[in-house]
């Protein structure tokens, strides 16, 4: 917060809500101060337009009668005026006049909002003819933002437009220093900002170009590679997509550039391909790369003569109805956390549309891969609260190029209530 004498009030909404009044806290904890306080954050929101005395009381007070809800709050107003005269503050904060109450532009002082955007307009005016002083602005802008807006009333409708513009402000302000920073040389820092970002907002795309491309100025190819895949494994794991069609081209530029791999030195190959970090638990990926892997199964079975196994995983709820967009993400979510569990670190999982997966289960065969499909829907039947179920259906691969009547022998389809006993855990 400032230290200007002249500043009476200082409000911090970005982060964790904070009020001082001369650098004094205002006390918020109490009997009944949870209404004035929330009272106080709506105002403080529409603090430019005046806001009519009915469209509060419908707000805090929508099923009781208009006279009454105009009593208690004006009977909360009063409460509010308590804490601040507590801290020195004799003014209102908020005045009313006519029914319309607007927040008190003659008292002194500073909130970290106005701050905020006062500094990204300011680096936007000089961002082409004063990129170091944009920087600055930019930098101040990105260090008050030590959170979303109001973040303790996130479910809340009143806050949900707000929160969402200055999020949104927040990100093209990492993207704006960062473009800065990559043109002055200063990749770590431009990283460093869009990574901060990211843990904000961690499927903005243009984040990533960001970070990959400040990895490519300095020509380091692997931590380039491995930044767009960590991207990618968020955006599947968190949305069930895969990158835009820009980002892979960009990964794809990467993997081309120098062939893709140092042109001699086995030992700098090596360790280029040993860079990527190995995580326990299975692959996710998305479903072209599910395909690519399945064929070269199907072609490793055909040397090895060992087995495997396709399944499918619905999720639907009861007489095959389609679940909301809503339930499917939770069932998602649950279903994933079993996934990575109780599959090992050989097999490969993709959602290849919105209630399906497939996984491919290398190295099993009937009796090994039944077990498993059995695991695994107990332990989502455990952990998932709704109405989504899961249907299970497995089949074992063909392998390519094998004789016909050898590959028709092995591609008996079953599904997973084949046995009751529950088998143990694959991984």
């Amino acid at each position: 917060m400032p230290s200007k004498q002249d500043v009476y009030l200082c409000v911090c909404t970005l982060g964790r809500f904070h009020v001082c009044i001369n650098g004094r806290p205002v006390v918020k904890k109490g009997q009944g101060m949870s209404k004035i306080w929330q009272l106080f954050k709506f105002l403080l929101t529409h603090r430019h337009t005046p806001v009519p005395d009915e469209v509060v009381c419908e707000m805090f007070w929508p099923d009781a009668p208009l006279p009454m809800a105009r009593h208690a709050l004006h009977n909360v107003m009063y409460r509010l005026r308590k804490p601040m005269e507590e801290a020195g503050l004799r003014e209102p904060v908020f005045l009313v006049q006519d029914g319309l109450y607007s927040f008190n532009t003659d008292l002194a002082h500073w909130i970290d909002v106005d701050r905020f955007e006062q500094l990204c307009q300011e680096a936007r005016q000089v961002k082409d003819q004063e990129p170091a002083q944009a920087m600055d602005y930019l930098k101040e802008a990105l260090d008050l933002y030590r959170g979303g807006y109001l973040a303790e009333h996130f479910y809340e409708d009143w806050v949900k437009a707000e929160q969402q513009r200055l999020h949104d402000m927040y990100v093209e302000a990492a993207l704006s220093y960062a473009d800065l920073l990559i043109d002055n040389g200063d990749f770590g820092r431009a990283r460093q900002a869009c990574r901060a970002a990211l843990a904000a907002d961690p499927t903005e795309e243009r984040l990533c170009e960001r970070v990959v491309a400040a990895y490519l100025k300095e020509g380091n190819l692997a931590k380039a590679k491995n930044a767009y895949e960590e991207f990618s494994a968020v955006l599947y794991r968190e949305n069930g997509i895969q990158p835009s069609q820009r980002l892979q081209q960009l990964y794809r530029d990467v993997q081309a550039q120098n062939g893709g791999l140092p042109a001699s030195d086995l030992k700098v190959i090596t360790e280029l391909l040993d860079s990527a970090d190995i995580s326990e638990g299975p692959l996710f990926c998305d479903a072209e790369s599910f395909q690519r892997m399945y064929q070269w199964e199907r072609k490793r079975l055909f040397r090895s003569q060992a087995s495997a196994h396709l399944v499918k995983i619905d999720m639907i709820k009861a007489k095959l109805a389609m679940p909301t967009s809503a339930e499917l993400t939770a069932a998602a979510k649950t279903l994933q956390s079993v996934l990575e569990r109780h599959l090992r670190s050989g097999d490969v999982v993709a959602r290849i549309n919105e209630n399906q997966f497939l996984l491919l289960l290398s190295s099993l065969d009937l009796d090994s891969a039944e077990p498993v499909m059995r695991r695994i829907k107990q332990q989502y039947e455990r952990k998932y609260i709704g109405q989504v179920t899961l249907r299970m259906d497995a089949t074992m691969i063909a392998a390519q190029q094998r004789s016909p009547d050898r590959a028709g022998a092995s591609n008996g389809t079953y599904n997973h209530h084949l046995k009751s006993s529950s088998g143990g855990s694959h991984r």
